[in-house]
């Protein structure tokens, strides 16, 4: 576990000034439930809605349940733009069957 004086070091050393104006940046990548495969990632400007586990989302035209979220948040160290990086588990058994 992190100390609060090592966080505050982290952001004291990164900390920049963004720009005005300067829009997060967000990357978000979903897995399978071992981790061991990318099934999409997206990296935009903005931040992205995080889903919740238990929520049923659609990847590609495909339905999946979300089974676990970590978000982390910091700072690009040369611009101080807010950077925020999701890793979504996934699994596709949605509880509904074919019919």
């Amino acid at each position: 576990m992190a100390s609060y004086d090592a966080i505050g070091a982290a952001e004291e050393a990164t900390w920049t000034k963004p720009e005005h104006g300067a829009a997060p940046s967000h990357a978000m990548t979903f897995v399978t439930p071992d981790g061991g495969t990318e099934l999409v990632c997206l990296d935009v400007p903005g931040v992205l809605p995080i889903p919740r586990p238990g929520d049923q989302i659609g990847l590609h035209d495909h339905d999946v349940v979300v089974s676990e979220v970590w978000t982390h948040y910091g700072r690009d160290e040369e611009t101080g733009r807010v950077r925020l990086f999701t890793l979504v588990r996934v699994t596709t058994d949605t509880g509904v069957e074919a019919g």
